[in-house]
């Protein structure tokens, strides 16, 4: 009984730690397109920001809109400005597909973390009141199961990422 209570415990700890850290960083992402931001970094709204010398180079071809948004161009501030504003107005160009499609993978990769901790919390719960149901596996089928999503999950994301690297390198 104790082991139970144990693991029912981890459970919950590690689904409210998880689906925080989950919320958390999907909090700027509302959806599978950027939001334009209540402040950008450059004017106060899409048409100034277009109006910035730099902002316009960075619309000119995919390597100054890499050297825009900086190194790390999968995790930039500067990137989502410039995908919502490029929406917003219409200003949408070929070489933004890769970061488009890399947001939307991010954005569902989001979904498939936060269902596989909600599987894993309700996984502990039916093994921890399995004694009382005769129903320990289904709750051990559940937590292995959601663990395997996550991990088909994040192998597709690396997978993406990486022939987005290659392609847009």
């Amino acid at each position: 009984m104790k082991i139970k209570i144990k693991v029912l415990f981890v459970s919950l700890v590690f689904g409210i730690f998880i689906g925080a850290q989950t919320v958390n960083a999907q909090s700027n992402q509302l959806g599978l397109i950027p939001k334009v931001p209540d402040k950008l970094s450059v004017g106060s709204d899409c048409q100034s920001f277009f109006k910035d010398n730099s902002v316009k180079m960075a619309m000119l071809s995919l390597e100054s809109f890499k050297r825009y948004i900086g190194e790390d161009a999968n995790k930039s501030d500067k990137r989502d400005e410039l995908l919502a504003c490029a929406i917003k107005t219409g200003r949408v160009h070929f070489f933004m597909l890769p970061f488009f499609a890399v947001y939307g993978i991010e954005f569902l990769l989001g979904i498939a973390g936060l269902l596989s901790v909600l599987m894993i919390t309700y996984g502990g719960f039916k093994y921890v009141t399995g004694g009382l149901t005769q129903d320990k596996d289904t709750g051990k089928k559940l937590i292995i199961q959601s663990l395997e999503g996550l991990a088909v999950a994040l192998s597709a994301w690396i997978i993406v990422n990486l022939v987005q690297t290659v392609l847009t390198s």
